[in-house]
C-alpha cells in the first residue's frame, strides 16, 4: 500500500471527525487542497475526498483520511502549516508565497502618515 502512513483505530474515544494521533476534531478540507500540499513523493497516495486538517498546533498530522486511513505529516507537505509550531515561514497565502511578516510589515508601512502642513 502506497500510504504515507496507515492509521490504527487503537484510540476507542476518537470519534469519526478527530484526528487519529492527538483525538483533536479536524476540520473538512477538500481533496484537491491535499493533493496540491503534498509533496510529489506522496501525492499517488492522496486517495478519498473525505479530508480533515488537524488544527493542533503541537500535533506533526496535517492531512487524515480515516476512511481510507490515510495520514500526511509536516514532513509530507509541501511548504509549512502556519498554525503549526515551529511552521518556518509562516505563509498567509500559499498561493502568492505571502508570509505573514510580509503581511505585518506591509500594514505597518500602511499606517506610517506624513505629518500635517500647517
Amino acid at each position: 500500500m502506497n500510504v504515507a502512513v496507515n492509521v490504527s483505530h487503537k484510540n476507542l474515544n476518537r470519534t469519526k471527525e478527530s484526528c487519529p494521533v492527538c483525538n483533536n476534531e479536524g476540520v473538512t478540507v477538500s481533496r484537491i487542497t491535499v493533493e496540491h500540499l503534498v509533496t510529489d513523493d506522496y501525492r499517488n497516495a492522496v486517495d478519498g475526498d473525505q479530508y480533515k486538517i488537524c488544527m493542533n498546533e503541537d500535533c506533526d498530522v496535517i492531512y487524515y483520511n480515516l476512511d481510507k486511513e490515510i495520514i500526511f505529516l509536516k514532513d509530507q507537505v509541501r511548504v509549512p502549516i502556519w498554525f503549526k509550531k515551529d511552521a518556518d515561514p509562516k505563509y498567509a497565502c500559499y498561493c502568492s508565497k505571502v508570509t505573514e511578516d510580509q503581511v505585518i510589515e506591509s500594514s505597518c508601512k500602511s499606517m506610517v502618515r506624513k505629518p500635517l502642513k500647517k
